[in-house]
């Protein structure tokens, strides 16, 4: 067999890694690899109220546990006897005032070989390792994702920030970072195509190899040219990636799974006459307004001008009247939902507008008016051009209505991938399709609900094993207690003795616990017990279970201060039902001398916080 390293794991050889404790949930064990270095990422030390279910105190620690809440959800939803590491960091990525990239991962390697079951084929090294049943290339992690460090700063989306709870409750302008660490978990373990898909060349090692099929070719089918990925030649994929709702995924898991995923009726504008320009139109809907799904409206087409004789119906009155028409207006210069409420203002029955930028399929229109309450729908430029070159020679009649077919899918329930007609570097062919709204989705979405929906069916499609395809969400209550001396010698060591207990309904496999804060010159010196290796610690609790250690701390004889004051909290992956009582505060006072610390007394007994279980190479905000 035969590996590559890519050029994200390149790019990252240099950051000094740190491996998180495992994650093990259901049969597949994760591990995140923390590639900050210094105070960033998840080493950021800046305090943080809990929030969300998230029981972290520091920006770094709620951002390791958003990773962890999302390894536990794709742990529990696969199976897998080999470790699955994930070198994870925060770092500057593409991003402007008006829109950039959340996140980006893919797996680092690639394998292929004749024992797979697509002898000589590309397998991401995740899912290699599970087939071969072994760690095909030890020390090196499977998988490598950035996160956009930037977020919310005067050149990256401005006003906005990462929301790090756990229970989707985001905020204005903020995005859910567990729901894009999600998403991107996903393309490393394999939701991706190694093809290039702007030349439609497959992979090579380098460039004086051959070229070889990836796995995920041979179930993405060209409704145009009726065939798969791995059939076509060189011009034929690339042709492929650029038409619009015509690839779909057709394996045999999602086929069975999109009925029960994927919501009835697909959104589309009908031309029924005249003969030169009928037929279905590709469309996006509006959030505002009634929907497709209780409304179909056929009329004439009309094509209004607004007070300054314009098509953008910006300025009231439209005229003519639109009385029982279709109204056609142009998109720009105002929101959509101006536009819609000055043409139901002058008595249309829908509007269709027509884009003013190249590009298909069309986008959803974005706004809210409750006052609305005729349907609209946004078409593409070119089919707006075609369809006002028709109207000004006669009447075009058009219907506003849903296909009897599955949003998101063909009518053989084949789900449809990403294509747009202009090639989008990071979103195309490697997501789901924008109609769908699905996790792999390529723009953010914040109404998912940390839901895996199709995507473990397209994994499983190419060789994952699956255990639970939707998991649920699960809750224990917590609780922790800490001692420590009330009194120690500088020069000396402090000890803390901590206890940690699961009160239940759910076993946790990973409770993790830190010692937030301490003097910086107050060293780690050794721990015992069930938490040995140091910290962060990771502790699997059953339900009902309890677990301890001592973790000992060196007290320099230098040491210019009176106290020394420990914090100590912890923050599985689940919800704990009482938040406010996971974190310890121990306070030592220290006095001159060189002796040995006492055991000291009971300074504070604390609930442990538990958190709740409940995107391409890169994904972009909108």
């Amino acid at each position: 067999m035969k590996a590559f390293r890519s050029g994200l794991v390149a790019a990252l050889a240099a950051c000094c890694l740190v491996a998180m404790p495992t994650v093990t949930y259901g049969a597949a064990k994760i591990v995140i690899v923390n590639a900050n270095t210094g105070s960033d990422g998840f080493n950021d030390k800046t305090a943080a109220d809990p929030v969300g279910g998230n029981a972290g105190i520091t920006v770094g620690q709620q951002r390791l546990i958003a990773f962890k809440y999302a390894a536990a959800i794709w742990g529990t939803g696969l199976n897998g006897p080999v470790t699955v590491s994930i070198q994870s960091q925060f770092t500057s990525l593409v991003c402007s005032a008006n829109g950039g990239v959340l996140g980006q991962a893919g797996p680092t390697q690639a394998v292929l070989g004749g024992s797979f079951p697509l002898p000589n084929v590309w397998y991401p090294l995740a899912l290699a390792n599970q087939l071969a049943g072994s760690d095909l290339l030890p020390g090196i992690p499977s998988i490598a994702a950035k996160f956009n460090s930037g977020l919310g700063g005067s050149g990256c989306l401005p006003g906005t920030s990462w929301y790090y709870g756990l229970d989707g409750n985001t905020g204005f302008n903020q995005y859910d970072l567990a729901e894009v660490v999600l998403h991107e978990f996903a393309h490393g373990l394999g939701f991706l195509t190694l093809t290039d898909i702007q030349t439609g060349k497959e992979f090579a090692a380098d460039p004086n190899s051959p070229s070889f099929q990836d796995v995920w070719e041979f179930n993405m089918f060209d409704l145009v040219v009726q065939k798969h990925w791995n059939q076509m030649t060189d011009a034929e994929r690339a042709a492929s990636a650029l038409r619009p709702r015509k690839l779909v995924w057709d394996g045999a898991n999602v086929i069975s799974a999109v009925p029960n995923v994927l919501t009835g009726g697909t959104p589309s504008l009908t031309v029924s006459s005249p003969p030169s320009v009928a037929g279905e139109y590709l469309v996006g809907e509006a959030q505002f307004g009634p929907s497709l799904s209780s409304t179909s409206v056929s009329a004439n087409l009309s094509a209004p001008l607004d007070a300054t004789g314009s098509t953008l119906a910006c300025s009231p009155p439209l005229s003519p009247g639109l009385s029982n028409t279709i109204a056609l207006v142009d998109r720009g210069n105002c929101t959509f939902v101006t536009k819609v409420k000055n043409a139901q203002a002058a008595g249309a029955l829908a509007v269709v507008v027509a884009d003013n930028v190249p590009g298909s399929p069309p986008i959803q229109m974005v706004g809210t008016d409750p006052s609305i309450n005729i349907p609209s729908v946004l078409i593409s430029q070119a089919d707006g051009a075609r369809i006002k070159t028709a109207l000004a020679s006669g009447t075009v009649v058009v219907n506003e209505h849903l296909l009897p077919v599955l949003r998101g899918a063909d009518d053989q329930n084949r789900a449809l991938l990403y294509t747009p007609d202009r090639y989008k570097m990071g979103s195309s062919v490697v997501h789901t399709d924008t109609i769908a709204a699905l996790l792999m989705d390529p723009a953010y979405n914040a109404q998912l609900g940390h839901k895996l929906d199709l995507t473990p069916y397209l994994l499983k499609d190419i060789g994952w094993s699956m255990a639970n395809p939707n998991p649920t969400d699960q809750s224990a209550d917590i609780t922790l207690s800490a001692t420590g001396p009330s009194s120690a010698k500088k020069g000396s060591n402090v000890s803390y003795e901590v206890t940690v207990t699961n009160d239940g309904p759910s076993d946790s496999g990973d409770v993790t616990v830190f010692f937030s804060t301490k003097p910086s010159d107050i060293n780690f010196a050794s721990s015992s017990g069930d938490c040995a290796t140091g910290f962060p610690c990771s502790l699997a609790l059953a339900a009902h279970s309890t677990r301890s250690f001592t973790a000992t701390f060196t007290v320099p004889s230098s040491y210019s201060g009176d106290t020394v004051q420990a914090t100590i909290n912890a923050a599985p992956p689940f919800t704990d039902p009482v938040p406010a009582n996971n974190v310890a505060n121990v306070n030592t006072s220290v006095g001159g001398g060189c002796s040995s610390t006492g055991s000291g007394e009971p300074l504070l007994s604390a609930v442990l916080l538990l958190l709740g279980l409940g995107r391409k190479r890169s994904r972009r905000s909108k």
